[in-house]
């Protein structure tokens, strides 16, 4: 399942591509919707939950074919669902509910630490290998502290 974060930023471009097929600014668009320029673009550039009834009536004006027509409320209806992150409100913090949306479709998360050792490496042995690569590779070290 895609999450509704990557669904918004899909509807955005579609209703950005159908726009300027037609031919049409935002400004212009704005006008045959009897909507604020501003709402279309927040909706064309995926800020905020899409209203899926102001998407029908987008791609009323636009003159949409029924077969991209339904795809598209499709991608609207889910779209405005909200995750289990939005329960949480504000307490989550903005950022933190940003990661949650975008991990929420996440088939893999994979990280990287360059920092972190796995345990199984953290053996005497290991440390020991890596200081002998160390002096072969860097033989003007003096592995008291001191060059």
């Amino acid at each position: 399942m895609t999450s509704p974060f990557v669904r918004r930023r899909r509807l955005a471009t579609e209703l950005r591509t159908l726009r300027e097929e037609r031919g049409l600014t935002a400004e212009a668009l704005s006008r045959l919707l009897h909507r604020s320029r501003m709402k279309i673009s927040r909706m064309e550039n995926a800020r905020g939950r899409p209203d899926v009834a102001v998407v029908i009536k987008i791609l009323d004006v636009l003159d949409v074919p029924d077969d991209r027509r339904q795809k598209i409320i499709t991608i609207a209806a889910e779209a405005a669902e909200r995750g289990w992150w939005d329960t949480f409100g504000d307490t989550m913090g903005a950022r933190q509910r940003m990661y949650a949306d975008i991990e929420s479709g996440a088939a893999t998360i994979r990280g990287y630490d360059l920092m972190s050792i796995p345990g199984l490496l953290q053996s005497p042995e290991f440390n020991q290998a890596l200081i002998e690569l160390d002096k072969t590779e860097m033989p003007e070290l003096d592995y008291g502290g001191r060059r």
